[in-house]
């Protein structure tokens, strides 16, 4: 009966483990990116701030700062580079946290590094 527990039990596991959301093999090596921390619509710029209107599925406020480093990437909706002297008021954004600082200063509205912005 032991015998029989035992490989049902390791039936089961194989079963389990055949069933798993694996890497596909020959192909399919995308690296799927984050989902963004917050998304909006450009309402202010300031130097290197932008204030921005949206929302965000992991935080609560319908507005934000985020500021610009030198090391912030900017890029269009097809990948290409852009500047802070290419983003304008009304412009809908995502924006990615910066991962070396991903704190969110607590003020009205918050405040966070910008390690990524998607401009659509």
């Amino acid at each position: 009966m032991k015998y029989v527990f035992s490989f049902l039990f390791f039936l089961f596991f194989i079963v389990l483990v055949g069933c798993g959301q694996g890497n596909s093999v020959g192909g399919g090596d995308q690296v799927q990116e984050p989902a963004p921390f917050y998304v909006g619509e450009i309402v202010g710029i300031d130097g290197r701030s932008l204030l921005v209107e949206g929302t965000s599925e992991t935080y609560d406020s319908e507005q934000f700062y985020f500021r610009i480093e030198e090391d912030t990437q900017i890029v269009d909706a097809s990948g290409e580079k852009l500047t802070l002297e290419d983003i304008r008021l009304g412009v809908e954004v995502e924006i990615w946290l910066n991962e070396e600082k991903p704190d969110i200063m607590e003020s009205y509205p918050p405040q966070a590094y910008a390690g990524k912005i998607k401009v659509k």
